[in-house]
């Protein structure tokens, strides 16, 4: 189609790298440095591009520069550190040579300087320092200066940067502008990848448009391999292409070592269970394990790790291949690349290049096309993409802030808040979205194209039949245990605060429990309250003959034991014990017991003390039988009539109604145990099932009998109402791998319901980003807002309502494609208004398909059943009876309710911010649109700007603020004496002579601590004379 044909076109373009030195090599060897430049490096996998930085830049320059290291992963970084150590040993004890290395030894921001006293090294212009996009927030930009700095992997990091959703979140802008300053203020700049483009390239040239851009490019590809590319396969109903089932079997036959990539981390699990199952040893390398002990070990020595292991089938992520060199040949015979959607091109493409071996076949299967393709839509250019963000922005302040006082300088301050934050950032972050979004369109045939241009030999597959239901079933069954247990395992998981999540998050080594309270935590934080809250539901439940029979015997169990305690007290045997006691008849040492004969009530036959109840009998006559034993072991049996009235009886009966009560809740929970887990019988459960599940038993009968017949041979039939918390591993599994987008759904229901709490919620925002950029004591960095993903969730509802999607929810409504509902609401849809506020489009969607679409972003469910209508056969849908039934939905619909009313507790104060706009300069008025204008950036945390390297915990630094440099309670003694002395220096002989009283690292830091621009460049200059006047 034309449409795909300019996707193609954009996103080849995009790719193009035009290297200004290009050259051939197996291994990249680096040309010569020039100072005060950009050199971008495009070099494929296993072209040498680490070591070779190792011995142009480490080995030259690690004794006369500061070198800083960047990328995306902590697993590539930490890499890098291991291989900089093994080709500069330490040897201490050997003067001299021990010092020259010591220089070239490099620290992991995150794990060797993070709560130690070693955070000087971070303003020590000779540091060695690795970290991530996130770790720049802890320095200051006079720590760039005069610096080289290296980023491996910079498309991806540059991704992370704009796009990330680790902590870098919380501090977007800030880090932002510190990678401005850290291209711009260092000595040199290195970029790395085997993917590299112009369009990165021309990203740092406008950070830093003072600064060369040099581009060498090594088109080195030698043999990558073979490569087997699946297309699907051939169903009873067609062609499926997004059927993976041949793929996978042919996986799961295959006897031989092998290696796994997926970007599918539950389908990585899975397999992994079934290599397991089949007595292969495996290991698998992701985010859950990267940085365990094990996971170090691998990632040390990758090929050491699998020969000392004895590993069989080696499984990886996207998350854990950054810088992942398995350097094994002839091991693996096969790799396996599934590709599922999650990530992008790409990634895709330097997965398989993680095991160097182009002997081995590689076999690959990737979808069509990646999720969430659903609410991409038609592709847009860069440029489109930056003018939808805009026009979606100015809808909304006009919609949202034209009611109010003051609207119009609200309004030109929106505008002006606009202005500052279309930036060199917004422009490159429009370009990687668009680029995203045409790749998920078109994602098989991108990576398809990607492999043969990285000198793959592609044989594609044709589509074969179906496999074995057999297989699929092994799959299935593997991925649901997965799911099972990884949501009990953060069901399980310890109880923490949320103020806890940033310290955990920023801990580059935390554990796989510690992630997983993280992730319990954030759940609980969506849905609050609904701990608390409880479902209902009925079902029946069979109890087998045999097993009834173990509630009779319970029960006559019990009934005799009490009936014993009762005759064992009665007169007539207590005149028995006297006569014994007394030797009338027998010795004194003669010991005797009784056993119950027979029992009956007064004047009725025997059996019908049970049907007749307790309640309609006079007593009972119990026939007891005495046995006694004289000291020689004789024995005498006496029968003795003991009578107990009715209030005995009814003692015995409560006692047995206790024991069968008792005993049919075990049975009961037992069975719902297996029930649960979709067991026949109670043998099938590994141990007897501990279940907390509340429930009570309605009504009980025998199979097909009236419910007072008590026991029968057929079984036992009941009825039982279970009560049991909402939140357990069932609705995390529900909302974390079945439906993530469900919560977010119900909360769009609610704020369906509420329109007026959804405009005050964006009122909110609006009010906190404004009063934020009047404020004089804020700088520009900290004003801006990220344009790019600007969402407005009044304009949403609003949108929703226009199209009168409540005639939809009405209880009994019906519709089909020619109702004139559902074509005035198609008709509406069309608009451009209504797709910029919804974000989705009609497309190529029937009528029907596009109201199911608007409805499923609620979360309402639909169904649907064929009807002939005047001989014409139509399909006719309604809302499913489960959207009104559900318990679990109105809960959480209960839950985000509160959460969201919660939003708007306080009162705004609309008054400061017209009076600060009555003070800034005139602007001109902002005009008005007519049209009736129609939802969220979602609602934007506070800027987190953790402190510096050793209090990440105690409070945050402070940011350059318009004063100079304040005393903060994190700061040692000797920094706040050294800040308040510097205030008194005045030139360079002041700032010798105070260099005199403080450690090289405190005064650093202080003059960083400088808020004032010139101020700060001043004490820098006098510095770096003093320092080149010392040595």
């Amino acid at each position: 189609l034309p449409e795909e044909a300019e996707d193609i076109q954009l996103w080849r373009g995009s790719r193009r790298f035009t290297p200004d030195i290009e050259v051939k090599q197996r291994y990249v060897e680096l040309p010569e440095l020039e100072f005060g430049s950009i050199l971008a490096i495009g070099s494929g996998l296993g072209t040498g591009k680490t070591q070779g930085l190792i011995e142009g830049v480490i080995a030259k320059f690690a004794e006369t520069h500061g070198i800083l290291g960047l990328s995306y992963r902590n697993s590539l970084l930490l890499q890098f550190q291991a291989k900089v150590k093994e080709s500069f040993p330490i040897e201490v004890g050997k003067e001299g040579f021990h010092g020259s290395n010591k220089k070239k030894n490099f620290h992991h921001l995150q794990n060797d300087l993070k709560d130690s006293a070693d955070d000087a090294l971070i303003m020590d212009p000779q540091s060695k320092i690795l970290l991530c996009a996130d770790s720049l927030i802890h320095f200051y930009p006079s720590s760039f200066d005069g610096k080289i700095v290296f980023i491996d992997e910079i498309e991806n990091f540059i991704e992370q940067l704009l796009r990330g959703n680790t902590a870098i979140s919380n501090y977007r802008e800030r880090v932002k502008d510190l990678f401005r300053e850290i291209v711009s203020r260092a000595a040199l700049v290195i970029l790395l990848d085997g993917h590299l483009s112009d369009r990165s390239c021309d990203y740092l040239s406008k950070l830093a448009p003072e600064k060369k851009v040099i581009k060498f490019g090594n088109s080195y590809q030698g043999n990558r391999g073979k490569v087997n590319f699946y297309q699907g396969v051939l169903t009873d109903n067609g062609y499926s292409q997004d059927n993976h089932s041949n793929f996978i079997e042919h996986l799961t036959l295959n006897t031989n070592c092998i290696a796994i990539a997926s970007d599918s981390q539950q389908k990585l699990e899975a397999l992994e269970k079934i290599k397991q199952a089949q007595g292969f040893k495996t290991f698998r390398l992701d985010s859950q394990n990267s940085n365990s002990t094990i996971g170090k070990e691998f990632l040390r020595n990758p090929a050491k790790f699998i020969k000392k292991h004895g590993i069989q089938v080696l499984l990886y992520s996207p998350s854990a291949d950054s810088g992942l060199s398995v350097d094994l040949p002839n091991y693996f015979t096969d790799l396996y690349l599934l590709g599922l959607g999650v990530t992008t091109v790409n990634t895709m493409l330097q997965m398989p290049g993680r095991v160097r071996d182009s002997s081995l076949t590689i076999h690959a299967f990737v979808n069509s096309r990646g999720l969430g393709m659903e609410s991409v839509g038609k592709s847009l250019t860069p440029n489109e993409w930056e003018k939808k963000c805009k026009e979606l922005y100015h809808q909304c302040s006009r919609a949202t802030l034209g009611g109010l006082d003051s609207s119009v300088a609200l309004m030109n301050a929106a505008d002006s808040l606009k202005e500052i934050s279309s930036d060199i950032h917004f422009e490159h972050e429009s370009k990687l979205i668009a680029l995203e979004r045409i790749e998920r369109k078109s994602l098989r045939r991108l990576v398809l194209e990607g492999m043969k241009e990285s000198g793959y030999e592609i044989y594609l597959v044709s589509p074969l039949a179906d496999c074995s239901s057999e297989a699929k079933e092994e799959l299935k069954k593997a991925q649901a245990k997965v799911r099972e247990e990884r949501s009990q395992a953060i069901f399980d998981s310890p109880e923490i605060e949320s103020k806890e999540i940033p310290h955990i998050e920023r801990n580059s080594e935390r554990t796989l429990e510690e992630k997983d309270s993280v992730a319990k935590r954030k759940l609980l934080n969506r849905i609050p309250g609904i701990e608390e809250k409880c479902t209902t539901q009925t079902t029946e439940v069979h109890i087998s003959s045999e097993r009834s029979k173990e509630i009779s015997l319970a029960r006559d169990e019990a009934e005799n034991a009490k009936a014993r305690e009762i005759i064992k007290a009665s007169p007539e045997l207590a005149v028995h014990n006297l006569e014994l006691s007394q030797g009338l008849h027998l010795s004194p040492s003669t010991t005797w017991d009784f056993t119950i004969n027979k029992k009956a009530c007064c004047g009725r036959p025997e059996n019908a003390a049970q049907s007749l109840g307790v309640y309609e009998v006079e007593g009972w006559v119990a026939v007891v039988n005495i046995q006694e034993k004289d000291p020689n072991g004789n024995i005498a049996t006496k029968e003795m009539e003991i009578r107990l009235n009715e209030y005995q009886v009814r003692e015995i009966s409560v006692i047995g109604n206790e024991a069968e009560t008792k005993k049919t809740c075990e049975l009961v929970g037992e069975r719902l145990a297996q029930m649960e887990k979709g067991l026949k019988s109670s043998e099938d459960l590994n141990s007897t099932p501990s279940t907390t599940t509340d429930f009570s038993i309605i009504k009980k009968a025998p199979c097909g009998r009236p419910e007072s017949a008590a026991e029968s041979s057929g079984g036992l039939d009941l009825q039982v109402e279970i009560k049991k918390p909402l939140f357990d591993p069932q609705l995390i599994e529900r909302v974390r791998y079945q439906d993530p987008g469900y919560i977010r759904g119900i909360e769009l229901q609610w704020l369906f319901d509420h329109p007026g709490v959804a405009l005050e919620i964006q009122r909110h925002w609006w009010h906190r980003k404004l009063n934020q950029f009047t404020d004089p004591s804020k700088d520009e960095v900290q004003k801006k807002i990220s344009l790019a993903n600007f969402q407005s969730i009044h304009l949403r509802v609003q949108a929703l309502h226009k199209l009168n999607l409540s005639w939809f929810l009405q209880p009994g409504q019906t519709w089909n494609d020619k109702s004139p509902e559902v074509r005035e609401i198609y008709e509406k849809g069309g608009d451009r208004q209504i797709e910029l506020a919804l974000g989705i489009s009609r497309g190529r969607k029937s009528p029907c398909q596009y109201v199911g679409k608007l409805l499923e972003m609620m979360r309402i469910p639909t169904k649907s059943k064929r009807l002939s209508i005047d001989g014409e056969r139509i399909r006719e849908y309604s809302v499913s009876a489960e959207f009104w039934e559900s318990s679990e939905r109105e809960a959480i619909y209960e839950c985000v309710g509160a959460k969201l009313s919660q939003k708007i507790e306080d009162a705004l104060d609309w008054e400061i911010l017209a009076e600060r706009l009555e003070n800034a300069p005139e602007q001109p008025e902002a005009p008005l649109i007519e049209e009736e204008v129609l939802l969220e950036p979602p609602v934007e945390q506070e800027a987190i700007i953790p402190a510096p390297a050793n209090q990440w915990e105690i409070d945050p630094p402070m940011i350059f603020h318009e004063n100079n440099a304040r005393l903060k309670p994190w700061m040692t003694d000797d920094l706040k004496a050294c800040l308040t002395r510097l205030d008194s220096c005045q030139n360079e002989r002041d700032l010798a002579l105070l260099s005199l009283d403080f450690q090289f690292g405190i005064l650093c830091q202080a003059i960083s601590l400088q808020s004032d621009t010139s101020r700060h460049k001043a004490l820098s200059r006098w510095h770096d004379s003093i320092l080149k006047y010392s040595f």
